[in-house]
């Protein structure tokens, strides 16, 4: 019996823990059945909550987008209506100056003739018709905008300033010339040895070329004159140094069969050879055509050697019976005019290359320098004795003469003219003449007068190169000490702004 009752106790037992087991598996079903529910339940609001959100932003977007468009036209309309406003206002201004009647200006109490009249080539003119006459010769060989109007015209300016701009008498002054000596364009920099200076066309930039092959290149403006490019051309001793016309390159010469030019914009320098000129002539002077077509360079043995500016190769030789020490072209590039140690003045038709004249330069030994005006109306040359010859040109090629009588001999300065000094500048009321030899050897030359200034220079170092910058405001000058003096021609710089 004992028995039994264990095993019915084992029995029930048994049964209870399978109960107890199956009630935990369907509490653990109906428990994960409760979290999945949950689980879908809360990602169900995180996507309605989602929703909302992103609605909720398009509206703002959609309310701010509204809100600027209405402030953008509200904008708009006012700016109209300022804009019409000043136009009414502007109206009724001129309106009102229309009506005003001018003031007449009061009657001089005593007029003299003689004051309305200039001496011009032996000629009595007035002044009206004098300025009407120089302007239409001067608009006729010229291109410089301001020449054709009487309004002010803008022109680049290095030194620009943001004072009111004036107008003056276009006529330079015959008794003093106004100057204001700037910093020397070397003053940040030590160049020795200096031999050619030049303006670039835009008065931007300035080239100094030295003995010892070095080329620098310098920026210009009211503050400081920076060093911006250094070249080294490697025995190479450079006697001139000059930039094209169209300002993209300069060109160097030496005593040499060769040549280099210097590339601005790549900063790298060439060298030209085997031109095809006779054996013998060495390119240390050259000028260039006004057209920037060609280069014609000057050898000692009387040989003018024209060659393209483009491709650099030979195109003829011109020859004269001595050495040829300067040459100049006319302003439209027709003529080429010559001269030497033979004392002659050469006048050769650049296109047939044919000598059409020659005259004997008066009273000259050896003719060192040569420049003609770019009005045509004036020939001008410089002796190894210091003399400077101004010529008439019409006069001499219209009669043929062969040994002509100067207009003028300049007799300021005795010892040997330099082709490096002696310039018009732009609009041929100034020539500059000097020698290096001697201190304060420099002069200006006022034209058409032809009288030499007094006040200039003072106590100045032997010259060595000039220049005059393309609109004449400024010019510049090498001494012997390696200074790059820099001046303003006040005159100039008030006309021009």
């Amino acid at each position: 019996m004992k028995k039994n009752f264990k095993r019915t106790n084992e029995n029930s037992n048994s049964d209870n823990n399978n109960n107890n087991n199956s009630n935990n598996v369907k509490r653990f079903k109906d428990n994960r059945k409760k979290t999945e529910k949950l689980k879908r339940d809360s990602g169900i609001e995180s996507m309605l909550s989602k929703q909302l959100f992103s609605d909720l932003n398009e509206m703002n977007d959609i309310l701010i987008s509204k809100e600027k468009s209405k402030l953008v036209k509200e904008k708009l309309v006012n700016e109209k209506s300022k804009s019409k406003e000043k136009e009414k206002k502007k109206e009724k201004k001129n309106n009102n100056l229309l009506k005003k009647t001018p003031k007449k200006s009061p009657k001089a109490v005593w007029v003299d003739d003689d004051d309305a009249k200039v001496s011009q080539e032996g000629k009595i003119i007035r002044i009206n018709n004098l300025e009407k006459k120089l302007r239409k010769e001067f608009t006729a060989t010229s291109n410089v905008d301001w020449a054709n109007q009487t309004s002010n015209v803008t022109i680049p300016n290095i030194f620009a300033t943001t004072a009111s701009r004036t107008t003056r008498n276009a006529f330079l002054p015959t008794k003093d010339i106004s100057l204001t000596k700037l910093k020397n364009v070397n003053i940040n920099s030590k160049q020795s040895e200096i031999s050619s200076i030049n303006f670039h066309p835009n008065n931007k930039l300035f080239c100094a070329a030295s003995s010892n092959g070095v080329l620098s290149l310098y920026k210009l403006n009211n503050r400081s004159n920076n060093l911006i490019s250094t070249s080294l051309l490697s025995n190479f001793e450079i006697k001139q140094a000059k930039f094209t016309f169209n300002g993209e390159n300069v060109i160097c010469t030496a005593n040499k069969h060769y040549y280099y030019y210097f590339d601005i914009l790549s900063e790298s320098h060439h060298r030209v050879s085997n031109i095809g000129a006779s054996l013998g002539n060495s390119f240390r002077k050259f000028i260039i055509s006004p057209d920037n077509q060609y280069i014609v360079f000057l050898s000692d043995s009387g040989s003018m050697i024209i060659t393209s500016s483009k491709s650099k190769k030979l195109i003829a030789e011109l020859k004269m019976n001595g050495n040829v020490h300067s040459a100049c072209f006319s302003a439209d590039g027709r003529y080429l005019y010559s001269t030497g140690s033979d004392c002659e003045i050469y006048k050769w038709d650049f296109g047939s290359r044919v000598c059409m004249h020659k005259f004997i330069d008066y009273g000259s030994i050896s003719t060192k320098a040569i420049s003609f005006s770019s009005d045509n109306n004036w020939l001008v040359t410089g002796s190894s004795s210091g003399v400077v010859n101004i010529y008439d040109p019409n006069k001499i090629y219209s009669e043929q003469l062969v040994n002509p009588k100067p207009e003028k001999m300049l007799m300021n300065l005795t010892t040997k003219i330099s082709s490096k000094l002696l310039q018009f500048n732009s609009d041929n009321q100034l020539l500059a003449m000097g020698s290096t030899k001697l201190k304060n050897s420099m002069r200006l030359v006022h034209f058409p007068s032809l009288s030499v200034y007094s006040n200039w220079p003072i106590n100045m170092a032997e010259p060595k190169s000039f220049d005059f910058s393309i609109d004449s405001r400024f010019f510049a000058l090498s001494t012997k000490f390696d200074k790059i003096e820099l001046y303003k021609l006040n005159h100039y710089s008030s006309v021009i702004q």
